[in-house]
């Protein structure tokens, strides 16, 4: 009787590494969830006119309530993994040499996950990683740790340097993240107006009736936003007859 021997293909996706040149393919395992809420409290600080020249991109100088309670808590302080690594997606970068799990929450969230991937080396040595976040990792090597980054800065990439042991053959890469995802401000702009625009008409300083219409839209959200939103935006007013 003739047997059918398996046809075994090797599956595994490998890609050329460029010296100096960022890891970009990657596993990535669930992501876990943690709500992060905090008194409510004013954000401190004012716009800065030149924000969007700076040379830092996307940075915002100014911290919500919530990341300047993380940052205490947080910041430069070894992240704690949790759990153990389990793929769950694979990571592809279409032209980006980062590693993003850009999203939306409603409410303040702590976002974690394991990312892992292979190095092929030639033979043993040393090598030099370089990692950039913007909140805290934990380096592995081969299941050893290399070493951890906790600047927990808002749109702020750090970065830092590690040097490993690397074996000839395959060298398991494993790095466990987290960061706050933000959303808890309310923003109150001033707009134009007609007097405002028009000064040459000296009503600027002039006493007016007016009325303040605020909107709040928050889908998703679980909690009561109104009732104390109403309560802070209570104004006296006298009657006079």
């Amino acid at each position: 009787m003739n047997t059918v021997e398996p046809i075994k293909h090797d599956l595994a996706l490998r890609r050329p590494l460029v010296f100096g040149g960022p890891v970009v393919y990657w596993l990535i395992g669930p992501t876990s969830e943690q709500r992060y809420d905090v008194a409510d409290q004013p954000m401190q600080g004012e716009m800065d006119p030149f924000f969007f020249l700076t040379k830092h991109k996307n940075f915002i100088p100014h911290e919500y309530p919530c990341r300047t309670e993380f940052a205490a808590e947080r910041r430069g302080k070894r992240p704690k993994p949790q759990g153990v690594f389990e793929p769950d997606r694979v990571w592809l970068p279409f032209g980006s040499p980062r590693v993003d799990l850009s999203g939306f929450w409603f409410r303040p969230t702590v976002i974690a996950t394991w990312a892992s991937t292979v190095l092929d080396a030639g033979s043993d040595g040393r090598a030099r990683l370089r990692l950039r976040t913007c909140g805290g990792a934990v380096l592995f090597v081969n299941g050893i740790e290399a070493g951890w980054m906790a600047a927990y800065g808002r749109n702020l990439e750090a970065s830092q340097d590690f040097e490993v042991d690397l074996v000839a053959g395959a060298n398991e890469i494993s790095i466990w993240f987290d960061d706050l995802a933000e959303r808890d401000a309310i923003g109150v702009f001033p707009v134009g107006g007609w007097w405002k625009e028009k000064p040459y008409l000296e009503r600027v300083d002039a006493l007016a009736r007016y009325a303040l219409i605020v909107t709040i839209r928050a889908p998703g959200v679980d909690v009561d936003i109104f009732t104390p939103v109403e309560a802070a935006l209570t104004v006296e007013t006298s009657v006079e007859t």
